[in-house]
């Protein structure tokens, strides 16, 4: 009996054993779980700063885009300005050629009328030196 009883004993205490060694592994599991739990909230807080810093570029980026497209018009507006100056400049230069065409004719056609007034009065004045001639013949008759 006293066997018996000894085995009985030693159940127990492996039994107690068991449960000594089953709690610790909960205990470690509840700790690992607690750690787990941890690292979840920090991995999530490194998540939403990742998130934070990515929309902060994708807002830089944006911004620089908005500068470029800007810089881009300017430029565009410049360049649009400088073709209209050269194109002014290009019909005021025309114009400028077709009044020096127009005033060299003027001034050919003043030339040739000066030239035809001058015919007339030559012809006025031989006029006047044959009536003149005219007038002594027939003074001298």
């Amino acid at each position: 009996m006293e066997e018996t009883g000894e085995r009985t004993e030693d159940r127990g205490d492996r039994r107690e054993e068991r449960e000594e060694r089953t709690e610790e592994t909960g205990e470690r599991r509840q700790e690992t779980g607690e750690r787990t739990e941890e690292t979840g909230e920090r991995t999530e807080e490194t998540g939403e700063r990742r998130q934070e810093r990515g929309q902060r570029r994708q807002e830089r980026g944006q911004r620089r885009q908005e500068r470029g497209d800007r810089r881009q018009d300017r430029g565009d507006r410049r360049e649009e300005r400088r073709q209209e100056r050269g194109q002014r400049r290009e019909e005021t230069g025309e114009r400028t050629e077709e009044t020096g065409e127009r005033r060299e004719e003027t001034g050919e056609r003043t030339e040739e009328t000066g030239e035809r007034t001058e015919e007339r009065g030559q012809m006025r004045e031989d006029r006047g030196e044959r009536t003149e001639e005219r007038g002594e013949r027939t003074d001298e008759r």
